[in-house]
Protein backbone atom coordinates (compact mmCIF):
# COMPACT_ATOMS: atom_id res chain seq x y z
CA UNK A 1 0.00 0.00 0.00
CA UNK A 2 2.79 2.44 0.90
CA UNK A 3 4.42 1.86 -2.47
CA UNK A 4 1.15 2.68 -4.26
CA UNK A 5 0.78 5.86 -2.22
CA UNK A 6 4.32 6.93 -3.15
CA UNK A 7 3.74 6.25 -6.83
CA UNK A 8 0.56 8.29 -6.79
CA UNK A 9 2.19 11.14 -4.88
CA UNK A 10 5.09 11.17 -7.33
CA UNK A 11 2.61 11.82 -10.15
CA UNK A 12 0.54 14.37 -8.22
CA UNK A 13 3.36 16.27 -6.53
CA UNK A 14 6.73 15.50 -8.14
CA UNK A 15 8.49 18.23 -6.15
CA UNK A 16 7.33 16.73 -2.85
CA UNK A 17 8.37 13.16 -3.61
CA UNK A 18 11.65 12.89 -5.45
CA UNK A 19 12.07 10.64 -8.46
CA UNK A 20 14.12 8.23 -6.34
CA UNK A 21 11.05 7.69 -4.18
CA UNK A 22 12.22 9.41 -1.00
CA UNK A 23 9.57 10.88 1.27
CA UNK A 24 10.19 13.96 3.44
CA UNK A 25 9.69 13.63 7.19
CA UNK A 26 9.99 15.90 10.19
CA UNK A 27 11.38 13.83 13.06
CA UNK A 28 10.82 14.72 16.73
CA UNK A 29 12.54 12.98 19.63
CA UNK A 30 10.92 13.46 23.04
CA UNK A 31 12.34 12.89 26.51
CA UNK A 32 9.54 12.53 29.09
CA UNK A 33 9.29 12.19 32.84
CA UNK A 34 6.47 12.28 35.37
CA UNK A 35 7.17 14.85 38.06
CA UNK A 36 4.79 15.17 40.99
CA UNK A 37 2.06 13.55 38.91
CA UNK A 38 2.61 15.79 35.88
CA UNK A 39 4.14 14.82 32.55
CA UNK A 40 7.08 17.05 31.61
CA UNK A 41 9.02 16.74 28.38
CA UNK A 42 11.88 18.01 26.31
CA UNK A 43 11.94 17.82 22.50
CA UNK A 44 14.42 17.93 19.65
CA UNK A 45 13.28 18.17 16.04
CA UNK A 46 14.85 17.58 12.65
CA UNK A 47 13.03 18.79 9.57
CA UNK A 48 13.73 17.69 6.04
CA UNK A 49 14.79 14.13 6.71
CA UNK A 50 14.19 11.89 3.67
CA UNK A 51 13.51 8.16 3.67
CA UNK A 52 12.43 5.59 1.13
CA UNK A 53 9.00 4.06 1.82
CA UNK A 54 10.38 0.77 3.15
CA UNK A 55 13.43 2.26 4.87
CA UNK A 56 13.39 2.14 8.69
CA UNK A 57 13.99 5.45 10.44
CA UNK A 58 16.62 3.80 12.62
CA UNK A 59 19.26 6.23 13.85
CA UNK A 60 17.80 9.13 11.82
CA UNK A 61 20.79 9.17 9.47
CA UNK A 62 23.17 9.35 12.44
CA UNK A 63 21.40 12.26 14.19
CA UNK A 64 19.69 10.18 16.91
CA UNK A 65 22.34 10.62 19.65
CA UNK A 66 22.44 14.41 19.12
CA UNK A 67 18.64 14.63 19.13
CA UNK A 68 18.40 12.53 22.30
CA UNK A 69 21.01 14.79 23.94
CA UNK A 70 19.10 17.93 22.93
CA UNK A 71 15.78 16.55 24.21
CA UNK A 72 17.40 15.51 27.51
CA UNK A 73 19.04 18.96 27.85
CA UNK A 74 15.67 20.65 27.30
CA UNK A 75 14.09 18.39 29.93
CA UNK A 76 17.01 19.13 32.29
CA UNK A 77 16.09 22.84 32.29
CA UNK A 78 12.67 22.10 33.77
CA UNK A 79 13.37 18.91 35.74
CA UNK A 80 13.45 18.81 39.53
CA UNK A 81 16.68 18.05 41.35
CA UNK A 82 15.69 14.39 41.73
CA UNK A 83 16.00 13.86 37.95
CA UNK A 84 18.93 16.16 37.17
CA UNK A 85 21.65 13.66 38.06
CA UNK A 86 20.11 11.01 35.79
CA UNK A 87 19.66 13.48 32.93
CA UNK A 88 23.22 14.77 33.30
CA UNK A 89 24.47 11.18 33.20
CA UNK A 90 22.45 10.49 30.05
CA UNK A 91 23.75 13.67 28.39
CA UNK A 92 27.37 12.80 29.24
CA UNK A 93 26.92 9.28 27.85
CA UNK A 94 25.47 10.68 24.60
CA UNK A 95 28.32 13.21 24.28
CA UNK A 96 30.83 10.38 24.75
CA UNK A 97 29.00 8.24 22.17
CA UNK A 98 28.98 11.07 19.61
CA UNK A 99 32.67 11.78 20.21
CA UNK A 100 33.50 8.07 19.75
CA UNK A 101 31.39 7.84 16.57
CA UNK A 102 33.11 10.95 15.19
CA UNK A 103 36.56 9.51 15.98
CA UNK A 104 35.62 6.19 14.36
CA UNK A 105 34.44 8.02 11.24
CA UNK A 106 37.68 10.01 11.08
CA UNK A 107 39.68 6.77 11.35
CA UNK A 108 37.66 5.18 8.53
CA UNK A 109 38.26 8.23 6.34
CA UNK A 110 42.00 8.18 7.01
CA UNK A 111 42.16 4.45 6.17
CA UNK A 112 40.17 5.03 3.01
CA UNK A 113 42.50 7.82 1.91
CA UNK A 114 45.56 5.67 2.65
CA UNK A 115 44.16 2.77 0.63
CA UNK A 116 43.32 5.13 -2.21
CA UNK A 117 46.86 6.48 -2.37
CA UNK A 118 48.47 3.03 -2.65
Amino acid sequence: MQKEICERLRRIAPNVVSEEGYLPYDVTVTARAIVRGELVEGNASLGGSYYKPDEPVGSIHGYLPEMLKEAAAELLRIAPASLRLQLKGAIEYLKHLMRREWQDEQSRRRLSRLKGSE
